[in-house]
C-alpha cells in the first residue's frame, strides 16, 4: 500500500501525536432513573464524560446559575477538573446537603446513562497541551463528525450493552476518543501562537519540556538558545514568530501554567509556590502573576476553590 507522503505541519503532528502519554480509567458505567444526582470530585487531571441515554443538567456548585444541558452521545472533556454535578433535573440550592445518587438501572430501562472516566497523565508534554486547552469542552452530538460520531456511538454501545469485556472495550476506546480531541486541538494551533504553537515547533517543543520541568531555573535567552540548537538572535526571531511571544514571555507563560497547577492542587502558601516557579519572594510571584494573568494568586486560588456539600 502506497503510503501518502506528509506536509511539514502533518509529519510534526504525526511526531507530536506519537509522543503524547495518557491512559483513560473507567470511573463510573451505569444507567440511571428516577430523580438522580450524582458528583465527580475534583482531581488532579483531565476527565471524560459521555451521557449515554436520556438527558441531563451538567453543574458546578460554586455556579449553580449557569447549568448545561446535556442530551444522548454528548461529549463533555474536563482539562481540569473540579468538582460538579450531573443529574437528572437542575441542581438547586436546597439539594446542597442531601445525600447524593440514584436508580442504577438495567439497560431498557433507563432514563438516563453516564460513562465517566479520569485521563492519567504521564508527560510533561501532555500534560501542557491539556493546560493549554479551554477548562471545559463541550461537543454535542450533532456537532460532532462522522469518524467521532462512530467512535462514541460504540462506546455507548459497549456500556449499554455489557458484553463480556465491555469495561476494558470503554476504557480502550476512551483512549482514542481522548486522542481524537488532542488531534484536534493540536491541528487547529499548528498555524496558530502561544503555547501550543510552540509544543507544535520541533525547536520549541524542547523548550517546553525543559521549562515545565524546571520551572525555577533562572532561564536565559541564551539557555533557551542552546537548547533549541540556535543562536540567541535566531531563536529570539523563531520564538515571536512561532508563538507571538518574546522568549521572556514564553517562559512566563510556562510558570504561570506551573503556578495555577500548584495553586488548584496544593494548599502550599504563596512563598513556598513563588520559591518552586522561580521567584525569589511572594511579593515577586505575585506581581508576576498579576502581570500575567490579570488577578493575584490568592484571588484565583479563592475563585477557582471548590465548596464541598455538607
Amino acid at each position: 500500500m502506497k503510503q501518502k507522503k506528509l506536509d511539514n505541519d502533518e509529519a510534526t503532528l504525526n511526531s507530536l501525536l506519537g509522543q503524547l502519554a495518557f491512559h483513560s480509567h473507567l470511573i463510573f458505567e451505569s444507567g440511571l432513573c428516577g430523580s438522580w444526582r450524582l458528583v465527580h470530585e475534583e482531581t488532579t487531571g483531565p476527565s471524560v464524560h459521555i451521557v449515554t441515554a436520556g438527558s441531563c443538567w451538567l453543574a458546578f456548585p460554586d455556579n449553580l446559575d449557569d447549568q448545561l444541558v446535556l442530551n444522548a452521545g454528548d461529549v463533555v472533556l474536563f482539562t481540569a477538573t473540579r468538582r460538579h454535578w450531573f443529574a437528572a433535573e437542575p441542581i438547586k440550592n436546597e439539594h446542597v446537603g442531601k445525600a447524593i445518587g440514584g436508580e442504577y438501572c438495567e439497560p431498557n430501562h433507563v432514563s438516563g446513562g453516564l460513562v465517566c472516566y479520569d485521563i492519567q497523565v504521564q508527560s510533561i508534554l501532555t500534560k501542557t497541551i491539556f493546560s493549554s486547552l479551554p477548562e471545559v469542552v463541550h461537543i454535542p452530538q450533532e456537532a460532532q463528525s462522522g469518524d467521532l460520531n462512530q467512535l462514541i456511538q460504540l462506546i455507548m454501545s459497549e456500556s449499554q450493552n455489557q458484553r463480556v469485556g465491555s469495561d476494558v472495550a470503554v476504557s480502550r476506546l476512551s483512549d482514542v476518543l481522548v486522542l481524537y480531541f488532542l488531534r484536534q486541538a493540536l491541528q487547529d494551533n499548528v498555524s496558530s501562537s502561544g503555547l501550543l504553537a510552540a509544543i507544535c515547533d520541533e525547536k520549541l517543543r524542547t523548550i517546553v519540556i525543559d521549562v515545565m520541568n524546571k520551572p525555577e531555573y533562572p532561564w536565559t535567552v541564551e539557555d533557551l538558545a542552546k537548547l533549541s540548537f540556535l543562536s540567541k538572535s535566531a531563536f529570539a526571531d523563531r520564538c515571536r514568530q512561532i508563538t507571538g511571544l518574546a522568549p521572556k514571555h514564553l517562559v512566563g507563560e510556562l510558570r504561570l501554567q506551573k503556578a495555577r497547577e500548584l495553586l488548584l492542587q496544593t494548599v502550599l502558601p504563596l512563598e513556598v509556590i513563588a520559591e518552586k516557579i522561580g521567584y525569589q519572594s511572594a511579593t515577586a510571584f505575585i506581581r508576576f502573576f498579576k502581570q500575567f494573568s490579570g488577578m493575584s494568586p490568592g484571588d484565583f486560588r479563592e475563585h477557582h476553590e471548590i465548596r464541598h456539600f455538607s
